[in-house]
């Protein structure tokens, strides 16, 4: 997925990474009843890497409860 590592609106950034926080985590048991593949380990932490890396006006848009996990 591509999006904007600089959000400026809060609503949306939250939205979104959230969202993505979610797909990498929580999602990913959802795969294989959807006959989908479950992402490899070291991707999902290589996309937790660039997840963290979005940030809102220059600070971190993930919410630091959800990305200390």
């Amino acid at each position: 997925m591509l999006v904007y590592r600089e959000q400026t609106d809060p609503g949306k950034a939250l939205a979104l990474t959230r969202r993505l926080w979610w797909n990498l985590r929580d999602g990913q048991a959802c795969a294989e009843p959807l006959l989908c593949i479950p992402l490899p380990p070291d991707a999902v932490k290589k996309a937790a890497v660039l997840l963290k890396s979005i940030t809102l006006n220059g600070s971190p848009a993930l919410p630091a409860i959800l990305a200390g996990n």
